[in-house]
């Protein structure tokens, strides 16, 4: 399913949002509970000062009024059920609800001074909210002090919360449509210059690589204007990889089946059998070489940046190379040629990482060069090792080799070294250099050691494991 990045960036704004949103009604709830709290405790403080004011002590006895006005306090549309007691600090009732609950903390008969306490309890099924007062008498009297409570239910309390909370609520609301629709506009407005670009994008020719302007562009979209950049950068090299290619296969090409025509011609033009025969061995032998180039060129294009080739594989070169030895061994014999193979025992469990094939074809094309370019009777060693972090494999040979001024020009494609009559096309080496990048290694030549003459091949591969 296809996600959308409008969607995504609206989700990530609003939701935050919707979660501070609700915490606030959380604490709307709790404070609008705390604000109808404190205005109805004003009236029960009110009315229990208003009872007080009108206690009296005579003939030793005290004496309560109840005014009026104390309990017209409470008079709301809701009908919320109103219970008074009043007690002397023991306990003792002097009029009102004997059952109504009193606080513990005002049972103290050390009560001496004016004390004021609001608790919530359970009286008649329903939850009461209740103010205890303690009004202290004259001294000479010897009654101590009074206590006055005075409940409430929680009706007209409740219905108060709900209508903050319920405000507040409309206001969080609108307050979130607003985001909303902010959120849409910055959304849309936001994403214009990403929107621009894909219309550039869109615009552009096939064969039009040019970098695009990162300085007119938004902060945040500069790297990936800069990784498009690079991507087409990568792009326009490997279509010179490939134009270049198309255009040496085609001029290396077109000599070798010209002269394949032409001998197949002339091979048909002959009468006689034996020079019949002459020409079409002529031709297979071209056939063979063209075909021999045909190859190294496939090889060539693999090697190449643009390939899709896997270069995941962990394995042992050793293990690699030996095959390749192996594979060459009857074209040694054939040349009366002595090939052998090295390695060491680290060199063995060595472990690097790349393309099996590419690297068998690069061990194939240094022996075949080898054994090409030395003359019968000589030698042609593989050595493998290790030195440091790097996996050493080393082809060494005692033929003509090669002088230090064309060590350079022997990587470049279809050069070969003046005055080699040898067959060939000059690839063999320039897939070698190809494979070794490839793996990010290193080559290098060098004169054979201890010997008058001959070539060193050095490759070096970065170790894995070993």
């Amino acid at each position: 399913m296809q996600s959308s990045l409008r969607l995504r960036l609206l989700v990530w704004m609003l939701l935050p949002l919707l979660a501070v949103a609700s915490i606030n009604l959380l604490l709307v709830k709790r404070s609008a509970r705390a604000a109808a709290d404190e205005a109805y405790d004003r009236i029960l403080l009110a009315a229990a000062l208003s009872i007080a004011d009108n206690i009296t002590i005579q003939d030793d006895g005290v004496k309560v009024d109840i005014p009026y006005s104390a309990l017209e306090m409470f008079q709301s549309q809701f009908p919320d059920h109103i219970y008074y007691r009043i007690s002397h600090a023991d306990g003792r009732l002097i009029t009102g609800y004997d059952d109504l609950p009193i606080s513990h903390h005002l049972a103290d008969d050390k009560l001496g001074s004016h004390n004021t306490r609001f608790y919530e309890t359970r009286y008649k099924g329903e939850i009461v909210r209740i103010i205890s007062y303690a009004k202290p008498l004259y001294e000479p009297s010897g009654q101590g002090p009074v206590v006055i409570q005075i409940g409430e239910t929680l009706r007209a309390r409740e219905e108060m919360a709900r209508e903050i909370l319920s405000e507040s609520v409309r206001n969080q609301i609108l307050l979130v449509l607003a985001a909303v629709a902010l959120a849409v506009v910055g959304s849309m407005r936001g994403l214009r210059p990403l929107m621009r670009l894909a219309e550039q994008v869109k615009a552009r020719r096939a064969d039009e690589l040019e970098p695009f302007n990162t300085t007119e562009v938004q902060y945040e979209l500069r790297p990936f204007i800069a990784a498009l950049n690079q991507h087409m950068a990568r792009l326009k090299g490997v279509f010179e990889v490939q134009r270049r290619f198309i255009a040496d296969a085609a001029h290396q090409l077109r000599t070798p089946l010209a002269v394949v025509h032409t001998q197949a011609e002339h091979a048909l033009r002959q009468t006689d059998i034996n020079s019949m025969r002459e020409e079409i061995e002529c031709l297979l032998t071209s056939t063979r070489q063209t075909v021999h180039l045909g190859n190294q060129l496939l090889t060539l294009s693999r090697a190449q940046p643009d390939a899709a080739s896997k270069f995941n594989t962990d394995m042992s070169l050793a293990n690699v190379a030996r095959d390749a030895t192996r594979e060459l061994a009857p074209l040694a014999r054939k040349r009366n040629i002595e090939l052998s193979f090295e390695c060491s025992a680290e060199a063995e469990a060595a472990i690097i990482r790349g393309n099996r094939t590419l690297l068998h074809e690069l061990v194939v094309n240094l022996l075949n060069n080898a054994l090409r370019y030395t003359q019968a009777g000589g030698e042609v060693t593989v050595d493998a090792r290790i030195e440091g972090n790097q996996f050493v494999l080393e082809v060494q040979d005692n033929g003509p080799g090669i002088p230090p001024s064309e060590r350079e020009l022997v990587f470049d494609r279809f050069y070969r070294v003046l005055g080699t009559d040898v067959e060939g096309c000059g690839l063999g080496l320039a897939i070698v250099r190809e494979i070794i990048e490839r793996h990010e290694g290193e080559i290098t030549l060098q004169d054979a050691a201890k010997q008058k003459q001959g070539l060193r091949i050095i490759t070096r591969f970065p170790l894995l494991r070993s």
